[in-house]
């Protein structure tokens, strides 16, 4: 079926745990729709704490020690830092060891687990 407007792309995917929809309206909306669920698709790759290699996961299990991590993950970080200051601590990233002993340890797409380390991990 065609759509009702001839530059109207809709692309969906599931991504971080929901469907991700991009909707566009333009040339190469098709493309650029795609393009933007990449783009979501690559960061959930660095941030998720679910996956062993995201930069959020090597992050938790490094306890503090340096490492390099994309840009973007520097950015977060900055972008959560002033969250928690803006919001007087209300938001609050640093309770991961909270929330898993409340038992939000296992992803809601998958089996698999977040686990806070008890020593450093390369």
């Amino acid at each position: 079926m065609s759509s009702p407007h001839p530059l109207l792309a809709r692309a969906s995917r599931q991504l971080m745990g929901v469907t991700a929809t991009a909707t566009l309206i333009g040339i190469n909306s098709p493309v650029v729709a795609d393009e933007c669920l990449d783009m979501i698709s690559e960061l959930e790759k660095l941030w998720s704490r679910f996956l062993p290699t995201s930069d959020i996961t090597r992050l938790n299990n490094s306890i503090g020690a340096p490492m390099w991590v994309d840009t973007r993950t520097v950015n977060l970080i900055r972008y959560a830092q002033s969250a928690f200051i803006a919001t007087k601590g209300a938001f609050n990233p640093t309770l991961l060891p909270l929330q898993i002993a409340s038992g939000d340890e296992q992803s809601l797409v998958s089996q698999l687990r977040t686990a806070i380390p008890t020593t450093s991990q390369p």
